[in-house]
């Protein structure tokens, strides 16, 4: 019977049955294109980073809301070549739809035709046919991408207006009082936008590189390898190659070509009758 208050004690302090939790009623995503790195570390976004390596917007948009990587999604770039498409016109961009006759790259009707994967908003529509599905955006293929198959209502700027593609869908009155108002302020004359105060402590003038720079006296052709901690080749014999010092940069901005720039250390070159001295490069 001593047993009891000792058991007793334990129930009464036990904690509750955690209760289940309650589905959100509302969930807005919100995707912010060209976010430079400095501000990543200003909102504590440190570790922000895109796992795929095409980072243009389509299939950026596409993997947000899915979940899967441009693979699956279909969207692969935002513009793509499709030898195989029945008209003049191969390049096929991500937002349209190809079965539209007359359709082309630059005029188009606006589609997820491409988009193989359910968006989060086709997801709720299928559990919930109640759910509402809803995409803004500035470019059509960001909202198109963003909501997917089954949105109830998307808009974006076409360069002119704030456009739709769902035509059967209701336009609602805060929509029409939207474009209305948007459209007398465009038409209406601006002054210039002055910055705020946070910008232009950013804004710091660009101080260009005027240091020495090796650009290579051979004649064409000739063939660069370029990456990460590779050496530079070239069609001339290796007595007759410079050597250089460094890292190379992998980056799009810095490939070999007509001239190579390590992206870290200091580099120096050479030349069967020349020497040019080493320099330190101005970010290392």
């Amino acid at each position: 019977m001593r047993i009891a208050p000792f058991l007793a004690a334990s129930l009464l302090a036990a904690p509750a049955a955690a209760q289940p939790a309650q589905p959100p009623k509302l969930i807005v995503a919100i995707s912010v294109d060209q976010l430079s790195s400095d501000l990543f570390e200003a909102y504590r976004f440190v570790n922000g980073y895109q796992a795929h390596a095409a980072t243009e917007t389509c299939p950026g948009h596409s993997t947000l809301l899915t979940g899967r990587w441009p693979a699956a999604t279909g969207i692969v770039a935002n513009n793509w070549v499709d030898q195989r498409i029945g008209r003049d016109d191969k390049t096929i961009y991500c937002a349209e739809d190809p079965r539209v006759p007359g359709s082309t790259s630059r005029s188009y009707t606006v589609s997820p035709e491409h988009l193989k994967a359910s968006t989060l908003g086709d997801r709720l529509k299928a559990i919930n046919p109640v759910s509402r599905n809803v995409a803004v955006a500035g470019k059509d293929r960001a909202a198109v991408m963003m909501s997917g198959h089954k949105a109830d209502q998307r808009w974006y700027w076409d360069g002119k207006a704030w456009s739709t593609d769902l035509k059967a869908a209701p336009v609602p009155r805060s929509v029409a009082a939207f474009r209305t108002a948007f459209a007398a302020q465009l038409a209406a004359p601006q002054p210039g936008l002055t910055p705020p105060a946070l910008c232009q402590a950013k804004a710091t003038p660009f101080r260009s590189w005027t240091g020495p720079i090796w650009r290579s006296p051979s004649p064409s052709p000739r063939s660069w390898a370029w990456g990460a901690g590779r050496r530079r080749t070239s069609s001339r014999s290796a007595s007759a190659r410079p050597t250089m010092s460094g890292t190379a940069s992998a980056g799009r901005g810095r490939r070999c070509a007509s001239r190579c720039l390590p992206s870290t250390g200091s580099w120096a070159t050479s030349w069967p009758g020349w020497t040019r001295p080493a320099a330190t490069m101005p970010w290392s």
